[in-house]
């Protein structure tokens, strides 16, 4: 890896953990209902003026029930799931419940979508069950109370 390379994955890694270490000082004050609605309003209100700018929302719009639905539980529910079990569990054994999303779409694909079990989905649920069993490990210790 180049000098650049890895000051750029450095980089990247402190951009990526930030929010989760300021997750994790937030459980302590904000429910977790809180923090999902914070979370994606502040998200929208970034976002919807660029999704205006470009006419984008125009093709959503006979799909509001769907979009509305998917968003609750794909969204909503798993993160009010994840904030919640950072407060219990602490931030490294929470995120295993992460890994249930590409599970729940992989499922539903094959089940309702008519999908075929591709070589790719098998190895992506070895890894879910690897990672969790990796993830549940030491060194996951609940937040202590404030």
């Amino acid at each position: 890896m180049t000098r650049r390379g890895a000051l750029l994955f450095a980089a990247m890694c402190v951009i990526w953990g930030i929010p989760y270490l300021m997750i994790r000082v937030a459980v302590r004050e904000l429910a977790p209902v809180t923090l999902v609605f914070l979370r994606t309003a502040i998200a929208a209100l970034l976002l919807l003026p660029f999704a205006l700018w470009r006419k984008e929302l125009a093709g959503l719009l006979p799909h509001w029930r769907a979009l509305l639905l998917y968003t609750g539980i794909e969204v909503a529910l798993a993160f009010i799931i994840f904030f919640a079990l950072i407060g219990e569990v602490g931030p490294v054994r929470a995120t295993v419940s992460t890994y249930v999303n590409p599970a729940v779409a992989g499922v539903v694909g094959v089940a309702f979508l008519d999908e075929s079990i591709t070589l790719g989905m098998i190895v992506g649920f070895a890894l879910v069950i690897v990672g969790s069993i990796l993830a549940t490990g030491r060194g996951s210790e609940p937040v202590p109370e404030s």
